[in-house]
């Protein structure tokens, strides 16, 4: 990724985003023209005074020509500034956008993506390094031309004008200053690419921690974990300490060529003016020159070493994007037939790893489940029950059998319809900032105030909800903290059920929930899934006893199929299950 091609290839790949402000980033060009021109008419115009009104007394003339002077400034300062807010605008507005299309990209990626990737590294990819290819579309594009102008024109009025002398001698200086910023960007390059990586590993961590601090302070790990992020901050540390040795010496190598340059100019120039081959005039601008004519290989130096920065940046935000969905979506989806009437669930020889060189979670798992029918996945911790979830929900795929929705494989049923159709409610609590109502319909317009408090009176909620001090207009903290677990759970449970789904899935629905609330969901459950099919994962068998049938998992595989009488009457291992539950 770091080859002359790849690099090219990452700035062509940009062009999608700088395409539409091509007029802004014309205009900018055009303003920084005029405000390079002026920097170089502006010691001529020096000169001119210092060899002509100076030096003859002409002091209308003088007047005049510093008029002049103070006009042209004012015109390179105004160019100078509506070029740095106009191109500043639009980078922030290209950077917006490709935090848009990383997030957009995101958001497609399946489960198998984020079990591996950490929040923080992801936050990182998406705000830091996204920031970083800010310098790719402003400083670096457009000071790139200025720089070069403004260092082509100079070279134009030595030569032609004054001294081609003075003029050889400081363009010897810019071999020696590009090959050593050529050699410098070479070796800066992979450490910074390291140092990105170190920020995303040292983000990823703190998010990490932020986010399990109750435990933290609990266990009393706190001193554990701030060491820990000493460790993980020492090694950012260093990489950015040897980074900012070399930037350090490379700009103080190339000041004291500018300082050699003056001296050589002085010297020669001096010995000129002495030979009256020059005026002072000129020595003056050559004198002026100087620091303009190094400051462009100077900035061009400094600008490489911030486009190494937003390469590194861009390289991580493109490795993001050319993420493929292991998952992807059906190019020819087929619709679910007859779903109006119910839809039905067939798992066939299903057999599930997480991992290629894993353990199978699921081992030749078979089912079906008819429309309209409640069934329960019982079994112990890392039995597959979750697994089979997940897989009806198209998080994994299978590596081997089929799972079907009447009839149809879910790999030939699009995410959207098949997304569309299912309601689910995870053991994990996940609500939103926002009201308690935005959380229940996820802030889509198509509910009315009064079919949402319609079906949360029916599941039982509303009283809950309308305790609270301004009820569904109720702002929920970070992590809903001013909620009680059961309340959360409640809000998942109906934010479901107002789908309106034609499947509804519970993992350890109940499971925060208090037994006097619970009793009332048991009845509202019964109600709400007349008409729907549904698969209830449960540990506490009380929730589940009314079940049409129970699938038992163990290790993988399903070992028991049954209503509870049934399974109590077999005697086998949820039989076993019960009596531990019931004691």
């Amino acid at each position: 990724m770091e080859t002359k091609t790849a690099k090219y290839s990452l700035i062509k790949r940009t062009k999608k985003w700088v395409i539409p402000h091509y007029k802004t980033f014309a205009l900018c060009l055009f303003l920084l023209l005029i405000a390079s021109l002026i920097k170089i008419l502006g010691p001529v115009i020096i000169q001119q005074a210092v060899d002509g009104p100076i030096k003859n007394k002409d002091i209308p003339s003088l007047v005049l020509l510093l008029g002049g002077y103070i006009v042209i400034l004012l015109i390179g300062y105004f160019a100078n500034y509506q070029e740095i807010v106009r191109l500043e605008t639009v980078g922030q507005s290209i950077v917006a956008e490709i935090k848009k299309s990383v997030f957009k990209h995101l958001l497609t990626l399946n489960m198998s993506y984020f079990d591996k990737t950490t929040t923080g590294n992801l936050v990182s990819r998406v705000e830091n390094d996204s920031n970083a290819m800010l310098v790719l579309f402003t400083t670096i594009i457009t000071n790139f031309i200025g720089s070069v102008t403004l260092l082509i024109g100079m070279l134009c009025v030595m030569f032609f004008k004054y001294s081609s002398v003075l003029a050889f001698s400081l363009l010897a200086f810019i071999p020696f200053m590009l090959g050593s910023a050529i050699l410098f960007g070479k070796n800066i390059a992979p450490k910074l690419i390291n140092i990105r990586k170190y920020v995303a590993d040292v983000n990823s961590y703190i998010t990490e921690i932020i986010q399990g601090i109750s435990i933290i302070q609990i266990f009393g790990q706190e001193k554990r974990v701030l060491n820990e992020l000493k460790i993980r901050s020492k090694k950012k540390y260093d990489a950015e300490k040897v980074t900012t040795v070399m930037f350090n010496t490379f700009f103080n190598l190339l000041f004291f060529v500018n300082i050699l340059g003056t001296v050589i100019v002085l010297y020669i120039g001096t010995d000129m003016v002495l030979k009256k081959t020059m005026t002072i005039g000129g020595l003056i601008l050559f004198i002026n020159f100087i620091s303009q004519f190094f400051m462009p290989i100077i900035q061009l130096s400094g600008q490489f070493s911030e486009f190494q920065r937003g390469f590194a940046g861009a390289i991580r935000v493109f490795d993001l994007l050319d993420t493929e969905n292991t998952i992807p979506d059906t190019n020819n989806p087929v619709e679910i037939p007859n779903k109006e009437k119910g839809i039905n669930i067939e798992f066939k020889n299903v057999w599930f790893k997480y991992v290629e060189d894993g353990e199978w979670i699921l081992k030749d798992v078979s089912f079906y489940c008819p429309t309209g029918q409640t069934w329960a996945i019982v079994g112990p911790t890392g039995s597959g029950k979750t697994t089979i979830i997940s897989l009806l929900l198209k998080f994994y795929s299978p590596q081997k059998g089929e799972i079907l929705l009447n009839g149809v494989n879910i790999d030939n049923i699009s995410k959207a319809e098949l997304r569309n159709i299912l309601g689910l409610v995870l053991q994990e609590n996940i609500l939103f900032p926002g009201t308690i109502y935005e959380n229940l319909t996820l802030r889509q317009s198509n509910y009315s105030d009064e079919q949402v408090k319609i079906l949360m009176e029916d599941l039982g909620i509303n009283p809950v909800i309308s305790k609270l001090q301004k009820g569904y207009q109720t702002e929920l903290n970070d992590n809903a903290s001013n909620l009680s677990s059961g309340e959360k759970q409640l809000i998942s449970f109906g934010r479901a059920l107002l789908k309106n789904p034609y499947i509804l899935v519970f993992d350890e629905a109940t499971s925060n929930i208090d037994p006097e609330i619970e009793n009332n969901i048991k009845l509202a459950m019964n109600n709400l899934v007349k008409g729907r099919t549904a698969l209830i994962i449960a540990h506490r068998l009380s929730t589940i006893q009314s079940a049409d049938k129970i699938m038992v998992l163990k290790d993988g595989h399903l070992i028991e199929i049954g209503n509870h009488q049934e399974l109590i009457k077999f005697g086998g291992f949820y039989s076993q299950l019960n009596m531990l539950q019931v004691g």
